[in-house]
């Protein structure tokens, strides 16, 4: 992925967001029977605010539990091959992702999106220097997003990934953040890879 001298072209990351891969699909599937429930319903517009953010964080935990149970681990596999190294990098797709069980930060952001775009929740991407979280928004309309520390997923708890993921972007200056909000980036034409 070439992000360009000052990222502007971060929001094509999103192409890398393919919610209807099979692998994704079936990942979901496993995250289900983690719950009391066995569902997985996304966004529900019969329910409270407050009732949508407790099930968002339900499911987003299900599905970090699942992806644990999968043997999903931190691999630093980001060099790119080429010139601009400092704008580039190495980015699998999330059927890669979820064959070798193994991601860097980027790697873990766009399976977790594809996940929860899968569900019809509104993915977000964010970029740092040096690092990406997940984000999901909690209820339709909400500006209020669920942070992900994705690169935690194979050592550590989800609270503990999303306390870091919470942590992590307070201490960013606001000007360093691009965010990469999914639903608007296919609005503007940018699709999932086949």
């Amino acid at each position: 992925m070439y992000w360009g001298a000052k990222f502007e072209h971060a929001a094509f990351i999103a192409s890398w967001v393919t919610p209807h891969e099979p692998l994704v699909e079936a990942l979901l599937a496993q995250a289900k029977e983690l719950t009391a429930d066995h569902r997985l319903p996304g966004y529900e517009d019969w329910k409270s605010a407050a009732a949508q953010e407790r099930e968002t964080y339900r499911e987003a935990a299900a599905i970090y539990s699942a992806l644990q149970r999968h043997g999903l681990s931190y691999v630093k596999s980001s060099q790119t091959l080429g010139g601009h190294p400092a704008v580039s990098e190495r980015v699998r797709m999330p059927r890669l992702t979820l064959e070798n069980r193994s991601a860097n930060c980027i790697d873990a952001v766009v399976l977790y999106a594809s996940l929860f775009e899968n569900l019809g929740m509104d993915a977000q991407i964010l970029i740092v220097p040096g690092h990406a979280y997940v984000g999901v928004r909690v209820a339709p309309r909400s500006a209020k997003l669920l942070l992900i520390d994705a690169a935690l997923t194979g050592r550590s708890t989800f609270a503990e990934a999303v306390a870091s993921a919470t942590h992590g972007m307070a201490r960013q200056d606001p000007a360093s953040i691009w965010k990469v909000d999914v639903a608007r980036a296919r609005l503007s034409g940018i699709f999932p890879m086949p």
